[in-house]
């Protein structure tokens, strides 16, 4: 049985198995993992993103980033900063950086 799915699967304890490669992908399947244990193994690759959602999470001593880092990026917003005017005229609104 593959680990993805078993969906009611609340704790997951694989420390200190001396286990190697990747960590399995499939581990972001699991909705309602709530506790997550991978320390103490030899994993390589990266962390999927999705396990940093985990609750109680031990990811301690790998030494591995997350495989796409989310960058926050500045999106503008519009603010208008003219009352309305009847129908057939056009508005004019300047856009404001917040």
């Amino acid at each position: 049985t593959d680990l993805g799915s078993i969906a009611t699967l609340q704790t997951l304890h694989l420390a200190n198995n001396s286990l190697t490669g990747s960590i399995p992908t499939t581990l972001v399947d699991l909705s309602d993992l709530r506790s997550l244990s991978l320390s103490g193994n030899r994993w390589s690759g990266c962390i999927p993103n999705a396990l940093a959602r985990v609750a109680q999470n031990d990811l301690s001593d790998i030494e591995l980033s997350f495989c796409d880092p989310v960058t926050p990026t500045a999106t503008p917003t519009v603010t208008p900063t003219a009352t309305p005017t009847p129908v057939g005229r056009p508005i004019f609104l300047p856009l404001v950086r917040q």
